[in-house]
């Protein structure tokens, strides 16, 4: 941890900036309200952090299946992999988690 800080520190004096290349965001009530709303603040900054190319990871208690369904409700669905089924992500309170590149990675028993 303190060789991270001391590398973090010395970038930052260099002028480097830490490249940010994933977010994990929570969809129920961060992304999408309690009754089915986007926050498009919240979409308009992860639709930003995709065309830089930051990968996006998606939590839900959800399915997978219809998260993606919702967000092809809303037009969201596929959109530069943000969610579809080519994209990663960890659904049904982590019992599916899906990787880098949407095939299955784990599955609770």
């Amino acid at each position: 941890v303190e060789a991270n800080r001391d590398i973090e520190k010395r970038s930052l004096r260099e002028g480097h900036q830490p490249k940010l290349t994933h977010i994990v965001c929570d969809i129920d009530g961060t992304v999408v309200d309690y009754e089915g709303h986007l926050h498009s603040e919240s979409i308009e900054s992860l639709r930003e952090a995709v065309s830089q190319g930051v990968t996006v990871i998606m939590l839900t208690g959800k399915t997978r299946a219809s998260t993606i369904a919702t967000f092809k409700l809303l037009n969201m669905e596929g959109r530069g992999d943000f969610i579809s089924e080519n994209s990663p992500g960890v659904f049904l309170q982590g019992s599916l988690v899906y990787g880098e590149h949407g095939q299955l990675i784990y599955r609770a028993n």
